[in-house]
């Protein structure tokens, strides 16, 4: 008996808008996140063909990727003599405070194999089950998964389960997290309940969440829904914030606001009101404070009236709150 397999979600809740034709900062911004992904999405977890004994250590390693580095290390030379700038030294301590906490990690052994597509991905049994317990149960339960050195999940896709692994087990904790892969492993993580790239996740779609601004209601909504769905606390914080200097039409013409709690709900509507009192105490601030001296005589008159007028509706506002 094997845990029924999830259907892999989709990460954009907007549908597919791959033949969308893309703006050139899209584009830019989508090169952007390629050339920080890494080179070979799969190559940590390669059949690992080669030990390498260290003291007490076992590092598992492949092969011909470990040939290809010293390759390319005897072509550039021996360059730890050199004299080091202070920049290099600045860039070398700023490397050693995002080493990972367990650096030997990924060169555990690798005792399962997890085959996707043409594809098998080797992982430690016991690292996995750590960090997921949909793993956890799988590996050690009723199931068939029980005791095999290999195990099958047929519907995923292996550079972005990769990613997910690269983003779960320990030893990867200095790996930048784009974006793009923030959305591409959320329904994984959310799948197999891994904390850790959950909380990864969560964390950087609010981080850009507070720095992006939201031309429109429609985008915050479809954001808002994303953050209920996987639980991502902080990033939901943060749109609720957002979505409340957007007007109450601005969101109920979208149908896909019926989708969104009503907790959540409740609290932009709080928002918006503290939101809307802020922004009527500025006004009667500059109304109170007046700029009748930098008008002429002809139009004194006027503004006192116009100021007026704008007193007693402010009044009224206050009132009905």
């Amino acid at each position: 008996m094997s845990i029924p397999d999830k259907r892999l979600l989709r990460y954009n809740i907007h549908g597919d808008n791959s033949k969308k034709k893309k703006t050139e900062k899209a584009e830019k911004a989508e090169k952007a996140e390629k050339d920080i992904q890494p080179k070979d999405i799969l190559s940590p977890f390669n059949n690992p063909d080669l030990k390498i004994k260290i003291g007490n250590e076992i590092l598992y390693v492949n092969r011909d990727q470990l040939i290809e580095q010293l390759l390319r290390y005897n072509i550039h030379g021996d360059n730890s003599k050199k004299k080091k700038t202070e920049k290099a030294e600045k860039a070398e301590k700023a490397e050693k405070d995002i080493q990972p906490k367990d650096i030997l990690s990924p060169f555990n052994n690798p005792d399962l194999k997890i085959k996707i597509g043409n594809e098998i991905l080797y992982v430690n049994r016991d690292q996995l089950i750590e960090q997921s317990p949909v793993f956890q149960t799988m590996l050690t339960g009723n199931f068939k998964e029980k005791d095999a050195i290999q195990i099958h999940l047929p519907d995923k896709d292996p550079k972005a389960f990769a990613l997910f692994l690269r983003h779960t087990l320990p030893g990867f904790e200095g790996l930048i997290l784009t974006e793009m892969t923030a959305r591409l492993i959320l329904p994984l993580a959310d799948e197999y309940q891994t904390t850790t790239s959950l909380l990864k996740i969560d964390r950087v779609l609010a981080e850009l969440a507070e720095r992006k601004a939201y031309p429109s209601a429609d985008e915050l909504t479809d954001e808002i829904l994303t953050a209920e769905k996987y639980n991502l606390l902080s990033h939901l914080e943060v749109c609720i914030e957002k979505a409340s200097k957007f007007s109450h039409n601005a969101f109920i013409r979208n149908p896909k606001f019926l989708g969104i709690s009503d907790n959540a709900k409740s609290k932009l509507f709080l928002l918006r009101c503290k939101y809307i009192d802020l922004t009527i105490g500025k006004c009667m601030k500059l109304v109170n404070t007046g700029f009748d001296d930098e008008v002429c005589y002809h139009c004194r008159d006027k503004f006192q009236n116009y100021k007026s007028n704008v007193i007693n509706i402010f009044k009224e506002v206050n009132q009905s709150k």
